[in-house]
């Protein structure tokens, strides 16, 4: 296992630059008295996002206008798309009720609402590849004042509950000596694995695994008595491995990279340090089997004037990094970044009643860069010689220019010799 902190002088790279920046849109939220700055977002069927934060849940298309706009109250903190193309809701309402809300293809319905627990949290909610679902968090067995302890919970394609299992180190009726919460959990094909922390003055990632039906296959907690670790956010690699993403402390707040094994053993772990407070957001694997991470970099915590974007390769070498200034402080949440198939890059940040979305092509995108192609790729940035132009009448690429006729002929036609 390897540890380094990184010192990082922040300078421009070729991750993506504004260049590669397809739109920067800013939308106004309402209700600002029920925001908590952390936003969760997924892509529509349109190329468009659901996205939840706040007490609020939002629905806007491709083009960036707004769809829909729902005001359900309490705390919105997961979403995520289901097999169907429906949405999964994770909610905390009043009195830490945990509400798993499934909804319709178009967000306009709500199909059911399930509540889960009482006194919890919920931090996260996916689908697994058998239809159930999990939701990532943690429950208050002391009640109101008492301390936490992580929670992971299965319902069914309905919303019927499976099982519960709660993870605590010193687990008690009360006060159990320590918090434990979970905040990101990803389909393993075989179980479930949920990432978090344990701990209070001592803070240590955790990591724990569980079958489909509920049973403890391992836990990992990666302690060093010397700082403390919390992991945000899960990924799987493509060499059948898994990335975190996460917040480490010492003497500032830095953002941490861990490689972990299908055991949840370190490979590798990199803290970055920019000599301010940094915050990370998420961590995305790209078809390169590239991690880039997102966060903020700022004079206090969990706020920025900076998003930081990280690109390291899969031995956790940084092969590049780029940083976005901004001109007020915005927060990032831990779902807050996402790549399409095509290798479009989204992330989510917010400032007060606002919410941001920057969407973004990294450099070395392959494909067909000729609009006037019929295989015209609008995410490729680099041609790879693959444009096929034969849907046009007898392969013929002609531009239309204030109705006289010049371009480039494919093949020999001398009829439109008179026209150019």
């Amino acid at each position: 296992m390897k540890k380094i902190l990184i010192s990082v002088i922040l300078l421009s790279s070729v991750l993506f630059t504004q260049d590669f920046l397809l739109h920067q849109n800013t939308y106004t939220a309402n209700h600002e008295a029920s925001w908590h700055g952390d936003f969760s977002f997924n892509f529509r069927n349109d190329g468009g996002y659901a996205i939840v934060g706040g007490s609020q849940l939002f629905f806007i298309d491709y083009d960036g206008e707004f769809i829909s706009d729902h005001y359900w109250g309490g705390n919105l903190w997961s979403i995520n798309k289901t097999s169907d193309n429906s949405y999964i809701v994770g909610q905390e309402s009043a009195g830490r009720q945990n509400q798993l809300i499934h909804m319709n293809s178009q967000g306009s319905d709500i199909d059911w609402s399930i509540n889960v627990s009482s006194m919890g949290l919920v931090y996260n909610v996916i689908e697994l590849s058998n239809g159930n679902y999990i939701m990532a968090g943690g429950a208050q067995p002391g009640c109101c004042g008492g301390t936490w302890d992580a929670q992971t919970t299965s319902l069914n394609s309905s919303g019927g509950h499976l099982w519960d299992s709660v993870f605590c180190v010193e687990c008690g009726s009360g006060n159990n000596g320590g918090d434990e919460m979970m905040f990101a959990a990803i389909d393993t094909g075989d179980g479930v694995i949920v990432v978090g922390y344990e701990g209070n003055s001592d803070v240590d990632g955790t990591i724990v695994k569980y079958s489909y039906s509920g049973e403890l296959v391992w836990s990992q907690i990666h302690a060093d008595p010397s700082d403390n670790t919390s992991y945000f956010d899960i990924e799987e690699t493509g060499d059948g491995n898994y990335v975190i993403t996460g917040r480490h402390e010492q003497n500032s707040t830095n953002i941490a990279v861990v490689k972990v094994d299908p055991s949840g053993n370190i490979i590798w772990e990199e803290i970055f340090d920019y000599g301010q407070f940094e915050y990370p957001g998420s961590i995305i694997v790209n078809p390169d089997n590239e991690y880039i991470v997102f966060g903020v970099v700022g004079e206090s915590l969990n706020l920025g004037d900076q998003i930081i974007a990280l690109k390291l390769n899969s031995d956790g070498d940084l092969i590049s990094e780029q940083y976005i200034d901004l001109e007020e402080s915005v927060s990032m949440g831990m779902e807050s970044a996402l790549i399409s198939d095509e290798g479009k890059i989204s992330i989510i940040y917010a400032s007060n009643n606002q919410f941001y979305i920057s969407e973004f092509l990294q450099s070395g995108v392959p494909g067909c860069t000729d609009q006037f192609a019929c295989n015209f790729d609008s995410f490729a940035t680099e041609n790879d010689n693959s444009c096929d132009y034969s849907c046009n009448e007898n392969g013929d690429y002609v531009l239309d220019f204030d109705g006289h006729y010049d371009g480039v002929m494919i093949g020999d036609h001398p009829e439109y010799d008179a026209l150019t």
